[in-house]
């Protein structure tokens, strides 16, 4: 970061020449502030573009303050002659992946021009919050998401960004609140309290992701909201809704866990955290967890004393009457949706079988393996001794010291 009214050295590098450029800056410099110059040292013909290592950097970009990753690059492509689209119907085809490894061809008919990412929204089961990469066609092109589809294509081959339907599951939808409920809440919340100019929420879904998967950058971007405002938003965690939030003051990160139980993933909340640092590129961390405030009593309300601890920080229930938590629950399953479900901490090997099913996965066991690795596990070990090193400060060493013993002698991963 550099400071706000001292003058800082910018390092620019020109992809066609390779040649350094060094900038004095002081004060708010945005990338739209260094495109300009450039298009007036260039003359017009081309189009710029500024790109830090995670990719191109928006135009009201402050790179005097925002966080760069890595060296900042000027790309510069010639201009070409805008083509009129002629729309007609095309017939794109997606090869759909089983969990039991068949596979069968759903085919759809649009209009030319659609982007990528508008099919892979509408391939059933529609989970349209999955990020798809990979994606290939039958004559082995790659296909990018912000691409337009112009002719009849056949997609053979995508991978998904993670296989998010491992962590909520559709039969927990009549007792649990859904990642679209959560959300279409969150934001009416925020609305009414006129926090959207102050604030970013994150998706519940990605909010999942961001913080399950520290070491993935494809999420990363969301972290600079925190250098804007209060980064806020509810995630699962071990099949329960949590509330975060993060913000930057100063030269040091705050990140804020509130959970109606006991925080039992307090070490993903701090890898989560040290992750958001870096990326932010600030020099202190403090992390704090908080559940003084709305204790969870019911075993579905997980979801509820989330949206209750949001209201809270955002002074909404000093304008509404605060609700109990379990009649505010079955109201709003009346329109629950979303593809990722939460139904609260379980008990006994319940739990401990949902936990480890969830590590089992994030340490490469196939996804519909998880649950009858996790079962047998429990039969042949106990639950005690797996629930003890699921608590531990090093989770994965001990579980594989436990499968180790002569006694049991099991393999986890």
């Amino acid at each position: 970061m550099f400071p706000k009214n001292l003058p800082a050295s910018l390092q620019l590098m020109d992809e066609e020449e390779g040649t350094e450029i060094i900038m004095s800056l002081g004060g708010l410099t945005t990338v739209a502030n260094v495109l300009e110059a450039e298009r007036r040292l260039q003359g017009g013909g081309t189009l710029r573009s500024l790109m830090d290592l995670y990719g191109k950097l928006p135009n009201d970009y402050d790179i005097t303050h925002g966080a760069v990753v890595g060296s900042l690059e000027l790309h510069h492509r010639d201009k070409r002659q805008k083509k009129a689209i002629e729309y007609r119907n095309i017939m794109v085809t997606v090869v759909l992946k089983h969990v039991d490894g068949h596979t069968t061809d759903y085919t759809m008919e649009v209009m030319t021009g659609i982007f990528v990412f508008e099919v892979m929204r509408n391939v059933p089961p529609g989970l349209h919050h999955v990020y798809y990469k990979q994606i290939v066609d039958a004559e082995g092109n790659e296909w990018r998401l912000d691409e337009r589809v112009m002719h009849d294509v056949k997609f053979v081959q995508y991978h998904m960004h993670h296989e998010i339907c491992a962590w909520g599951s559709f039969d927990h939808c009549e007792k649990a609140l859904g990642n679209e409920c959560i959300d279409k809440w969150a934001r009416r919340m925020l609305y009414e309290m006129n926090q959207f100019s102050k604030c970013t929420w994150i998706p519940s879904m990605q909010c999942s992701l961001l913080i399950q998967y520290t070491s993935d950058v494809m999420l990363n971007h969301w972290f600079v909201a925190a250098l804007h405002g209060v980064l806020r938003g509810c995630a699962v965690l071990h099949g329960h809704w949590i509330y975060v939030e993060m913000k930057v003051i100063g030269n040091t990160l705050q990140v804020t866990c509130w959970d109606g139980l006991d925080h039992q993933a307090r070490q993903q909340i701090w890898d989560f955290a040290e992750t958001a640092r870096q990326v932010l590129v600030v020099r202190t961390l403090v992390v704090s967890f908080n559940a003084e405030f709305f204790s969870q009593t019911g075993m579905h309300t997980c979801g509820t004393v989330a949206l209750m601890h949001l209201g809270h920080t955002v002074g909404y229930w000093e304008h509404h009457l605060l609700p109990d938590e379990e009649m505010w629950r079955a109201g709003l399953l009346v329109n629950n949706e979303g593809c990722l479900y939460a139904r609260g901490r379980l008990q006994g090997d319940e739990q401990v079988i949902f936990e480890l099913r969830d590590l089992l996965h994030r340490h490469g066991v196939p996804t519909e393996k998880t649950e009858e690795r996790a079962s047998l596990a429990i039969k042949k070990i106990g639950g005690g001794p797996i629930e003890a090193a699921l608590n531990s400060r090093n989770v994965w060493a001990a579980l594989k010291a436990l499968g180790s013993q002569p006694k049991h002698n099991f393999l986890f991963g």
